[in-house]
C-alpha cells in the first residue's frame, strides 16, 4: 500500500512538471507567435537598418518594407526601375547639387529618364553617348556630353545611368536610340563595366522572379554584409527571427568599433617636377592594381570576365551597325590610374600589389580586342596621365569621378576623336 502510494505520489508530482513544461511551452510558443504577428502588422514601422536587413525573401512578401526602404535609400530614390535597362534616372525631376569642391547648381532630368544636353528630334542629326555614372554625373557645372555638345555644334542625346553596364547600354540604345539619325554612338567605358555584366549574368543565371534593380540591390547589401543571408526556415519566414539576428549583428559591430566607417586618409602626390601637389583618397583592390597584365588575356586569371565583357560590348557594336551607326569605344581610367604612376615608390607599392608592377593590363587587353573587332577606340590613360603630370587635378579628392575640369578635357579630347573619325569616315565615302 505504501509503494503504491509514493507511486501515485511520483506520477502525480511527474504530471505537475509535465503539465508546467507544456503550460510554459505552450506560453512561449504563444507568445513568440502573438510577436510574430504583431511584428508583421507594424513591420513598417521599424527602422530603416532593420527593415535593410531583413531576409529578401521576407521583404519580397512585404510591400510597406520594399516603399520604405526606396523611400529611405537616397540614391532608390532618384532611380526609376526600368525592365529592360535596370533602371533610369526619375523622369523631370530637378536635381539641385553641391558637390565637394563647392560648386552648386541644379539639372533637370529628361522626360525619359536621363541627364542629356539635348533631346533632339529622331530625323535630326545628332551624336548618341552612352555611359554609366562618369558620362551621367550631374553635378559638375559642364558635364562630358555637354562639351561634346559645344564642340561639335550638335545635338548629343546622351543615355547613360550610374550602376549601368554594357548589358544596360545595349537595353538602352535598343529602346531610346532606335531610329535616330546618329552616324556615331560614343560608349563611354570604365573599370566596373567588367563586372556590371558580371552582376547581369548572374541575376540572369538565377532565373530571377525579381528586378535586375531589385537583385542588384539585395547582392549590392549582402556583399557588405547588411542583409540577413541565411537559408533556414527561420532566416526566410519570421521577422522575429530576424529581429533577433539584428541585434545580435548590431552588437557585434559595436563591440568591434564597426558602426563608423571613415574615409581613408586622403594621399599626397606630385608631378614629376614636384610644382604641384594633389590630395587623393585612393581605393585599394582594382583588379589592374592585384592582377598582372597576363592575367587579363585568354588564359589569365581574369579572362572569364573580360571575355564576358567583351561579348557583353561584341552585342551592343552589332545592334549599333545595324542601324548603319558606327561605335566609338572610349575608356575612362579611375583616378588610381592616372595618378598613381606619379606617385613615390613606396606610395605606388602600398596600392600596386600585383607582382609585374604593371597596372596597363586592361588596357592592352581592350586595344587587342578593339583592333580584332574593327572597334575605333580612344583609350584616354595617356592623355590623361599626361594632363596630370601638367599639373591638372582633374578628379574630384573623395569622389572618384571626374570633377569640373576633369571632365572638360575628356569632353574636349572625346570630341576630337569624334571629328577625326567622322573626317575620315566621310573621306572614305567619298573616294
Amino acid at each position: 500500500m505504501v509503494e503504491q502510494k509514493e507511486t501515485r505520489k511520483a506520477k502525480s508530482r511527474i504530471k505537475g512538471i509535465l503539465s508546467s513544461v507544456g503550460l510554459v511551452t505552450f506560453s512561449t510558443i504563444f507568445s513568440l507567435l502573438a510577436a510574430e504577428i504583431a511584428l508583421r502588422l507594424t513591420v513598417s514601422n521599424l527602422s530603416l537598418p532593420f527593415l535593410i536587413y531583413l531576409h529578401p525573401n521576407l521583404k519580397e512578401r512585404l510591400p510597406s518594407v520594399r516603399e520604405k526602404i526606396k523611400g529611405g535609400v537616397p540614391w532608390a530614390n532618384v532611380r526609376k526601375e526600368d525592365p529592360d535597362t535596370g533602371w533610369t534616372v526619375e523622369p523631370n525631376l530637378l536635381f539641385p547639387y553641391t558637390n565637394e569642391d563647392g560648386e552648386s547648381g541644379s539639372r533637370k532630368s529628361s522626360s525619359e529618364g536621363f541627364f542629356t544636353p539635348d533631346f533632339p528630334k529622331k530625323e535630326t542629326e545628332q551624336i548618341i553617348t552612352i555611359g554609366d555614372s562618369f558620362l551621367s554625373i550631374y553635378y559638375v557645372d559642364k558635364p562630358i556630353a555637354w562639351v561634346i555638345r559645344d564642340k561639335l555644334k550638335t545635338p548629343v542625346y546622351n543615355l547613360a545611368v550610374g550602376g549601368w553596364g554594357p548589358n544596360s547600354y545595349r537595353a538602352a540604345y535598343n529602346k531610346f536610340a532606335q531610329g535616330r539619325n546618329s552616324k556615331l554612338v560614343v560608349v563611354f567605358s570604365f573599370n566596373n563595366d567588367i563586372t556590371d555584366v558580371n552582376n547581369w549574368n548572374q541575376w540572369q543565371d538565377s532565373n530571377p522572379d525579381i528586378s535586375f534593380m531589385d537583385w542588384i540591390t539585395n547582392f549590392s547589401l549582402l556583399s557588405q554584409k547588411q542583409v540577413n543571408s541565411g537559408n533556414n526556415w527561420f532566416d526566410q519566414q519570421s521577422i522575429l527571427w530576424n529581429l533577433t539576428k539584428f541585434a545580435l549583428h548590431q552588437f557585434s559591430l559595436q563591440s568591434n568599433n564597426g558602426l563608423t566607417t571613415t574615409l581613408p586618409k586622403a594621399e599626397t602626390l606630385s608631378n614629376s617636377t614636384g610644382e604641384v601637389e594633389f590630395n587623393f583618397n585612393l581605393k585599394q583592390g582594382y583588379k589592374f592594381m592585384v592582377l598582372n597584365p597576363d592575367d587579363f588575356v585568354s588564359g589569365g586569371d581574369y579572362w572569364k570576365y573580360m571575355d564576358a565583357y567583351f561579348q557583353s560590348l561584341d552585342k551592343l557594336h552589332k545592334n549599333i551597325k545595324k542601324q548603319g551607326s558606327q561605335m566609338l569605344l572610349v575608356w575612362i581610367p579611375s583616378k588610381e590610374r592616372v595618378y598613381l604612376p606619379l606617385a613615390s615608390e613606396e606610395l605606388f607599392k602600398k596600392y600596386v600589389t600585383n607582382t609585374s608592377g604593371e597596372i596597363d593590363g586592361i588596357e592592352k587587353s581592350l586595344q587587342r580586342y578593339t583592333q580584332e573587332q574593327g572597334i575605333p577606340f580612344l583609350d584616354l590613360t595617356p592623355a590623361l596621365i599626361k594632363e596630370a603630370d601638367n599639373g591638372k587635378k582633374l578628379y574630384f579628392t573623395t569622389d572618384g569621378h571626374l570633377n569640373k575640369l576633369g571632365n572638360q578635357v575628356v569632353g574636349e579630347l572625346s570630341s576630337e576623336a569624334i571629328i577625326d573619325l567622322l573626317d575620315n569616315e566621310e573621306n572614305n565615302s567619298s573616294n
